[in-house]
């Protein structure tokens, strides 16, 4: 999969992901199946690394089911209630703040009130959802260490979701949740919206945060199918690539990616583009990545160092790279449906 993201320890462009729709699913049924699933893997990678994988170091969970869950709203009111010690104040204190009514016109104002108040940055594009989600990543998704379902967000930040009115609060809220271990996002799942109505409107809600980063449209082919009838669905995302980092113990998404980074491919790109000639007694360094290909063999746009491809000392590339230069960020004109996982 590809999405227009940036390239951080737990970030790359193109990633690994395992997605599916059950229909008749709730968001319960998808929570319970995602923790049986994470707990079974866990013990399986122990098994494993335990018996023949012994340099890995994997990181020890705690896998007491059921795992905890966050409320987003009232998780993030409490979160942001208390004002850390200071040399003139070295009492933690309490301070009660509200969000404000998250489907008013003055939301966004009163989140950047709020944004004033905390002292914290606001993100480059201060719209509604950015806003709540930067809250969310500083006083939510952080602190978590053991498996973690943070619940019930807010409507604005899953276009995509069936949502209600939250019981306690009023705020409307979609049925969804995350599954976070140690601060990284794992797994995404949530009620599929099946009234075409409704998705309309979350539609032309979306618009009034479009800007560069997120030029999505009306879906109205998405829309007539809606029309046509979808059943109550469920729908699950997880990343492949960040459960193998933490199943493996490593901090750094590079280390698990099948495919090599964005930097490893752009860098073969570049050399094809300028015509890289090829050198005899040229190496393939530790980690297999490959920067001159000997015997004739050229890296282009498009094309591929195959599977026995020979270099030198005779050694040979045991793997297949195809290098599509050209093909980040490309034209994927609606990314709100791969954006929500």
């Amino acid at each position: 999969m590809l999405i227009s993201l940036g390239v951080d320890l737990n970030h790359n462009p193109e990633f690994t992901t395992c997605e599916f729709y059950r229909t008749y699913a709730d968001v319960e049924e998808l929570i319970d199946m995602t923790e049986k699933l994470v707990t079974q893997l866990y013990e399986f990678a122990k098994t494993r690394v335990s018996q023949q994988y012994r340099s890995l170091k994997l990181r020890s969970w705690d896998l007491r089911t059921p795992f905890n869950r966050l409320d987003f709203i009232p998780a993030l009111e409490a979160a942001i209630a208390y004002v850390p010690p200071t040399l003139d104040s070295p009492a933690q204190t309490e301070i009660k703040r509200r969000l404000p009514d998250l489907s008013s016109p003055d939301a966004e104002r009163g989140i950047l009130q709020l944004f004033q108040d905390l002292n914290i940055l606001q993100p480059a594009k201060p719209t509604l959802p950015r806003l709540l989600d930067r809250l969310s990543s500083i006083y939510l998704e952080r602190d978590i260490r053991r498996p973690t379902f943070i619940t019930n967000h807010p409507e604005c930040l899953s276009p995509l979701s069936k949502s209600f009115i939250h019981p306690a609060n009023g705020q409307r809220v979609a049925a969804r949740a995350e599954l976070f271990v140690y601060g990284i996002e794992i797994a995404n799942m949530y009620e599929e919206e099946n009234s075409p109505f409704e998705q309309r409107r979350k539609f032309v809600q979306q618009l009034s945060w479009k800007d560069d980063g997120n030029a999505g449209d009306i879906n109205e082919n998405y829309l007539e199918a809606l029309e046509w009838g979808l059943p109550p669905t469920g729908g699950w995302g997880c990343g492949l690539d960040r459960l193998c980092m933490l199943l493996a113990g490593t901090s750094r998404i590079a280390d698990v990616l099948a495919f090599g980074t964005l930097r490893n491919v752009v860098a073969l790109g570049r050399g094809g583009a300028q015509g890289s000639r090829d050198y005899e007694g040229s190496q393939v360094s530790h980690g297999s990545q490959v920067s001159q290909v000997s015997q004739g063999s050229q890296v282009s746009q498009g094309s591929q160092v195959s599977q026995g491809s020979q270099v030198s000392q005779g050694s040979q590339v045991s793997q297949v790279f195809r290098v599509s230069h050209g093909s980040h960020g490309s034209g994927l004109s609606n990314l709100s449906r791969l954006s929500e996982f």
